[in-house]
């Protein structure tokens, strides 16, 4: 035996931190998913709640909230199982929808940092000058 600590991992489950979501048919039901182990099947439900338009009263302001948490709780979840890019992508949809939404800019900005995309962008603009000034494209 080794003389350093031994490092339990932690596991939680994801809960929806809104009340809002609590009495959602579809929160509940995508806890019991993530509380499986079924990742893949917790974000196809959340799909189908965003994506999938209700024939009546498709413009309520109470259906596009719900929609609006299930995409919230989405990022939430792709950023917790460390699909970062997938979450950035959601959450560059988001700020481009939703432009006044401070908080998505926000976490826009920190997912392109924890991607190392700001250091990518600044090499990419130098080569960018270059080419155009040397009449390379």
């Amino acid at each position: 035996m080794t003389g350093g600590p031994i490092r339990c991992r932690e596991t939680r489950m994801t809960t929806l931190k809104s009340p809002e979501t609590k009495d959602s048919p579809w929160a509940r039901k995508a806890e019991l998913y993530i509380a499986s182990g079924q990742k893949a099947r917790a974000l196809r439900l959340l799909e189908r709640v965003i994506e999938y338009s209700m024939p009546l009263f498709p413009n309520a302001p109470e259906l596009q909230e719900d929609r609006r948490l299930a995409w919230l709780y989405r990022i939430d979840l792709l950023r917790e199982w460390w699909r970062l890019s997938e979450a950035l992508a959601w959450t560059c949809l988001e700020c481009e929808l939703n432009p006044q939404n401070v908080t998505a800019q926000v976490l826009k900005e920190n997912l392109k940092e924890a991607l190392n995309l700001h250091a990518q962008q600044s090499q990419g603009l130098g080569k960018m000058t270059v080419m155009l000034r040397f009449g390379w494209c």
